[in-house]
């Protein structure tokens, strides 16, 4: 049994907190720990980021795609968003207002129509619009990529995670999946994620009597632990 089906099942309060914490020992954050940092706080300056096209543009190109990026797609993937911010002069600004409208009804919007309308802006493709909205809204999203869905296919006992697994284009290839595989079907593991997340965090809340879990940190949980 991998260790995060087991803690999804049966992990004590201190069991999750503690693998919480373990998020910024993992290689790949500490050797950034900065930039994650001030990626962990970016939802304080939410209104800040999303009060004029330009703040919002400098985010996106100086901030979530070197984030979310593999570091050799980081230029390819800033140039392919410069070209369309050139080509499509008020596409941010579209996507800005589109957030800015959406922000007091997060909870009841349609998930896989949000990434629909945020997938079209260069190389943002869903793990990184995923991680937009992850670190502008947390208390709504966790970030979606190829790490937490093979997390998630350790997950048993779960309707969500047992379509995944009988999902052929996901048990095949998880590592591709997000890029690789036709649209619809993308979004709809994406919606279901999106759902596990927030589920599960609405589940510990009650559990353990705290409102300290967010989607955000549930998917930082399955992120760490996804090969354990």
């Amino acid at each position: 049994m991998s260790r995060l089906n087991e803690l999804w099942h049966h992990g004590a309060e201190q069991d999750w907190e503690d693998a919480a914490q373990e998020y910024w020992s993992r290689p790949g954050v500490a050797r950034q720990r900065e930039l994650e940092e001030r990626m962990d706080r970016v939802h304080e300056s939410r209104a800040e980021i999303l009060s004029s096209e330009d703040n919002f543009y400098r985010f996106l190109f100086e901030d979530l795609y070197p984030w979310k990026m593999d570091p050799t797609r980081i230029v390819p993937q800033q140039r392919n968003l410069e070209k369309y911010h050139m080509d499509t002069p008020a596409g941010i600004d579209r996507l800005r207002q589109y957030l800015l409208s959406s922000a007091r009804k997060l909870g009841s919007l349609a998930v896989d129509k949000m990434f629909k309308r945020m997938t079209p802006v260069g190389g943002m493709g869903i793990p990184v619009a995923s991680g937009c909205l992850a670190v502008l809204f947390p208390e709504y999203f966790g970030t979606l990529d190829r790490f937490c869905l093979r997390g998630f296919l350790t997950v048993d006992d779960d309707p969500a995670t047992e379509f995944f697994r009988l999902t052929d284009e996901v048990v095949s290839n998880p590592d591709e999946f997000f890029g690789k595989y036709e649209q619809e079907s993308r979004l709809h593991v994406a919606k279901l994620m999106t759902l596990l997340y927030r589920q599960k965090a609405e589940s510990l809340n009650e559990r353990f009597r705290t409102t300290a879990w967010i989607p955000r940190r549930i998917e930082k949980v399955v992120w760490t632990l996804r090969d354990q």
